[in-house]
């Protein structure tokens, strides 16, 4: 689920979205017109198409340091693009006017290094800096941390 505003500027980097997957091992693809495939598009493809409920939840989601579920689904948020996601959730504070949400994103982005998967310290502040940079010129207005 992406924002329309600003998601195809930044097509270049994925996007501004969050990849909506199933908190369900596996769903077998249907291979008949039957319920299954029924029960498929409303209980898989219906939810995720309502997970996001606006921009300013989006915004929410994005800024998140931890998985977001919601029923038997989750937004798929890996910690090493957390530092570009504050980003992307700060563009859209500011574009929205939610003035708290933006105070929130910065402390964030002033948070302690994150560890990751492989050991390795990740400077939120440092990456979101340059996360911002590429941003600016693709949305073509200056993304100031």
């Amino acid at each position: 689920m992406g924002d329309a505003k600003f998601g195809p500027p930044l097509a270049t980097y994925g996007s501004l979205s969050v990849p909506i997957r199933s908190s369900q091992d596996s769903t077998a693809w249907p291979t008949a017109l039957d319920d299954s495939l029924t029960s498929f598009l409303q209980d898989g493809l219906g939810e995720a198409a309502e997970f996001v409920a606006d921009r300013g939840d989006l915004c929410s989601i994005l800024s998140s340091p931890e998985t977001v579920v919601r029923g038997n689904l989750h937004a798929w948020l890996p910690v090493a693009n957390y530092p570009a996601r504050l980003v992307q959730a700060l563009i859209l504070a500011r574009d929205l006017g939610l003035d708290e949400m933006q105070v929130q994103i910065e402390r964030k982005l002033a948070q302690e290094p994150i560890r990751l998967s492989n050991g390795r310290l990740l400077e939120i502040l440092s990456s979101a800096k340059g996360w911002a940079a590429k941003y600016s010129a693709a949305l073509g207005f200056t993304v100031d941390l």
